[in-house]
Order: structure tokens, then sequence, then C-alpha cells
């Protein structure tokens, strides 16, 4: 059986084949949800990921100004239209 989470300790999550496990709240975030293979705080992880990826690929990461993202967050349709424009290459 191989479930995504289990709420069980690390060892009886990996007999089971869990990759995922309900664990100590983590010193970081606090989060309880960690990898079983590496005992690791999911959410940590994955934000460490995230900022690694942006790192080593810049080209690929789209920086969007912040009064852009203000707009967008307030629901304009001309912010969309822009980010799009940005988006595609556009200014």
């Amino acid at each position: 059986m191989r479930d995504e989470f289990v709420e069980l300790a690390r060892h009886d999550a990996r007999e089971s084949g869990a990759t995922k496990y309900e664990g100590s709240a983590c010193a970081i975030c606090g989060g309880t949800v960690r990898y079983t293979s590496t005992a690791h705080c999911v959410a940590c992880q994955t934000s460490r990921a995230s900022e690694q990826y942006a790192r080593r690929r810049p080209s690929k990461t789209v920086r969007v100004p912040r009064e852009l993202l203000e707009r967008l967050a307030s629901g304009y349709r001309d912010a969309q239209h822009e980010a799009r424009g940005l988006l595609e290459g556009g200014e």
C-alpha cells in the first residue's frame, strides 16, 4: 500500500510504503507533515526547492512588478492584460 500521507510514526510509515507522515512540529514553520525518506518538513522543503529553482533558472522565473501584483489582487482587468503582455514578451 503506497499512501500519499499517513498518520503514523516514521517507522510505521516506512514499513507501509507511505511517502509522508505526521511528525513533530517543524522548528521553522511549525508544520507537522514530513517526508518519510528524509524526515524533512514538506512545507520547508518545497520552499527551499522553489528558491533553488529560481536561483538556477532565472530566465524561467517571471518577475512581476509589485504595483502590478497589487492591481491584480484588486481585480483590475487592465492589469490582467498587462500581465499577459509581460508574459508574452511585450512591454
